[in-house]
């Protein structure tokens, strides 16, 4: 991978979410493309995993350059046997429920930190960090082909409670009011009110609709005390 070409705008972002003094699990390594942004950014400690042979096979031929004691792949199932060295584990390009579940099946108790970028289930996935002592850190918001969330998280010794509109859009991201963020929300506003408009709905359905419409609103239009 001596000249990678088309990396996305979401793997670079993604990629300065970490430090040098992280020693980084990427979970489901894909094309290899974040090992090697971090990798040339000065991170010592590099481990990627894939689960199929194909993928972990093409993994190997894109690093194979770069291979050593300290930034070593492994072909395995999630977060099982992970080297006891890394403290930060990722996990990205994959739904909420799909990361809760890949916590779920491993021993990652000595990992202090998780960088996470979830498509789906946002709710879901920080309500389980908080059920596990993981302190949502830091969010953030960007868009490419689409809108991507990254979660930055660190282990505390007491479960952060987070109230339910955190739970749903994010507590950094609530408090930071970024204007993706904002723009995120009007386009989720935008879309309730196109349900509303084109479908018959029934009253069950529109009485919930117009609760979210105004609950974002709300976050729309707050001050920035929230």
């Amino acid at each position: 991978m001596t000249s990678v070409i088309n990396i996305s705008k979401r793997i670079v972002f993604l990629s300065s979410l970490f430090d040098e003094s992280d020693r980084v699990g990427d979970i489901g390594s894909d094309h290899g493309y974040l090992l090697f942004l971090l990798h040339n950014k000065g991170v010592k400690r590099l481990h990627g995993v894939e689960n199929k042979k194909g993928p972990f096979e093409n993994l190997k031929r894109n690093l194979n350059q770069f291979l050593s004691p300290s930034f070593t792949i492994s072909l395995n199932d999630g977060i099982n046997n992970l080297p006891k060295d890394l403290n930060t584990l990722c996990l990205s390009g994959m739904g909420g429920n799909n990361i809760i579940s890949i916590l779920k099946k491993g021993d990652y108790s000595f990992i202090s930190k998780l960088v996470l970028s979830p498509h789906s289930h946002y709710y879901e996935l920080r309500e389980y960090l908080q059920n596990h002592n993981f302190e949502i850190v830091d969010e953030h918001i960007i868009k490419d082909d689409k809108y991507y969330l990254f979660l930055v998280c660190s282990r505390r010794e007491k479960p952060i409670k987070l109230t339910d509109l955190e739970l749903k859009y994010g507590p950094c991201l609530l408090k930071k009011r970024d204007p993706i963020f904002l723009f995120y929300i009007e386009e989720e506003i935008n879309k309730k009110k196109d349900i509303l408009a084109k479908f018959n709905l029934d009253n069950e359905k529109i009485d919930k609709l117009k609760q979210e419409i105004n609950e974002l609103n709300r976050i729309l239009h707050v001050n920035n005390s929230l």
